[in-house]
């Protein structure tokens, strides 16, 4: 099989929501009136999530198979990625960041075991090396994409709602493109 990053675009996905809300801290701290500590606990909560969930998704893949983790992790992810955009007080948007980070940890902690699974020991470390890229990938376009958002003046609402979009644009390509690898 030819080497390629596949399904890079989950990690990019779950690791570009993590650190995306940087660039609207300013309209958060303004919209639910707390301080810029607070406005941090919107990007450490959701990493904070990355360390509970790999305890449930990796074991979970195990048994249930790679394929149904993905897609009822981004099945979830995608919801508090809406439930984000539709916050309306600082406990909502805190609690929904947590709970997104634990469900967007499945890549982050089952793509190893993907590409693994889908590769011979031959060819899985060009593999594993191109598809590291991601979790590095993300993160740093999520302040670039949501600064611009901001100075543009599109309201905070939008960077969750694109977080949703791109969330959920994942989940189809998982749906229709990703294969169960585990027997």
């Amino acid at each position: 099989r030819p080497v390629r990053p596949a399904r890079a675009h989950n990690v990019i996905s779950s690791t570009f929501a993590s650190s995306a809300p940087s660039g609207v801290e300013e309209q958060l701290m303004e919209y639910f009136t707390f301080s810029e500590e607070v406005a941090t606990l919107t990007i450490s909560l959701f990493v904070a999530g990355y360390c509970v969930g790999p305890l449930v998704w990796g074991p979970l893949s195990e048994q249930i198979g790679r394929r149904n983790v993905f897609i009822i992790t981004f099945v979830f992810y995608t919801a508090f990625q809406v439930g984000c955009a539709l916050s309306h007080n600082t406990a909502s948007i805190l609690i929904f960041r947590f709970l997104g980070g634990t469900f967007a940890a499945a890549p982050l902690s089952n793509s190893g075991a993907l590409v693994s699974d889908i590769w011979d020991a031959g060819t899985r470390g060009e593999a594993l090396a191109y598809f590291t890229l991601a979790p590095f990938a993300g993160p740093t376009l999520g302040p670039l994409v949501s600064g611009f958002m901001f100075v543009s003046g599109v309201d905070w609402r939008w960077v969750f709602w694109l977080l949703a979009l791109f969330a959920g644009f994942c989940l189809v390509l998982i749906v229709f493109t990703l294969p169960e690898t585990f027997v």
